[in-house]
C-alpha cells in the first residue's frame, strides 16, 4: 500500500507540471526539471518492482531516446 502510495504521489506531481507546462508555456525553462524527476522517479519504480531478465534493454533505450533529444535540441 506504500509502495501503491508513493507512485500515486508522484503521478500526480507529474501530471500538475505536465498540465502547468500547456498553461504557462513561457516558464517552461522552471517546469521541466520537476517533470524530468518525477519520470526517473517513476521509471526507477517501475523497474524496481517488476524485475526482469533483461530490464537493462528498456533503461538503455531511455538513455538514448533522451540523449537524442539533447542533441536535437543543442543543434537547433
Amino acid at each position: 500500500a506504500r509502495t501503491r502510495a508513493y507512485n500515486g504521489f508522484w503521478l500526480v506531481v507529474s501530471l500538475i507540471t505536465a498540465v502547468l507546462i500547456f498553461v504557462d508555456y513561457n516558464n517552461l525553462i522552471i517546469y521541466l526539471p520537476i517533470l524530468n524527476c518525477c519520470s526517473a522517479l517513476q521509471i526507477g519504480h517501475f523497474f524496481r518492482f517488476n524485475n526482469q531478465l533483461r530490464s537493462y534493454i528498456p533503461i538503455l533505450c531511455i538513455i538514448g531516446a533522451y540523449t537524442a533529444l539533447y542533441i536535437w535540441s543543442i543543434s537547433i
